[in-house]
C-alpha cells in the first residue's frame, strides 16, 4: 500500500487531488492510503507522518509549502515531494528541496498521472521490486504491464 499525504489549505483542491488519486488507484489496481492536512502546522503536529509521497501546496498561510518541504527534509530525505500549486514562479525552488515535480492547478490528468507514475517507479526502485508501474498512455481501465500504447507498425505489403 502506498501512503500519500496531501497538504493544502483549500478543501476543494484537496478533494480534486483525492478524486484523481482514487481514479488512478481504480484504473491501475494500486492501493493508495490517502490522508489530508489543511495546513503545514496540522501536518507537523500529526504523530504518524510516515508517507511515501506528499503533495504540497506552496501558497498556504502561516507556513508555505516550500518552508514545510525544507522542514521535512531536515528529518526525512526519502519522502517524495510533489508540489501542486498555481504559483508557477516557485517551480524552480522546488528542486532545492529535492521535489520530484511541480503540478500547476487546476490539476490536469496527464500531468498528475505522469508525476504519480514517476513517483511509483522511484518507490519500486528503492524497494527493489521488478514489477513495472503502469505505462503512461495505456488504454482501457486496467494495467497494461508496460506494453506500448499503440500496436507496432506493420509493414505494408504491395501487390505484384
Amino acid at each position: 500500500m502506498i501512503r500519500i499525504g496531501i497538504v493544502d489549505d483549500e478543501k476543494q483542491e484537496r478533494d480534486q487531488l483525492k478524486q484523481a488519486l482514487a481514479r488512478f488507484g481504480a484504473e491501475n489496481g494500486t492501493e493508495l492510503n490517502v490522508q489530508e492536512f489543511d495546513c503545514a502546522a496540522v501536518y507537523l503536529a500529526a504523530k504518524d507522518r510516515d508517507f511515501d509521497i506528499l503533495y504540497l501546496d506552496i501558497d498556504m498561510p502561516q507556513m508555505s509549502g516550500m518552508e514545510l518541504a525544507e522542514k521535512i527534509r531536515e528529518t526525512d530525505q526519502d519522502v517524495i515531494l510533489i508540489f501542486c500549486t498555481n504559483l508557477q514562479q516557485f517551480a524552480l525552488n522546488g528542486y532545492s528541496v529535492g521535489a520530484l515535480g511541480f503540478i500547476v492547478k487546476p490539476i490536469q490528468w496527464y500531468s498528475f498521472y505522469m508525476y504519480l507514475t514517476r513517483a511509483l517507479k522511484v518507490l519500486q526502485k528503492r524497494a527493489g521490486q521488478k514489477t513495472a508501474p503502469p505505462h503512461i498512455g495505456c488504454s482501457g481501465n486496467r494495467l497494461c504491464g508496460g506494453a506500448p500504447a499503440r500496436p507496432a507498425v506493420q509493414p505494408v505489403r504491395r501487390g505484384r
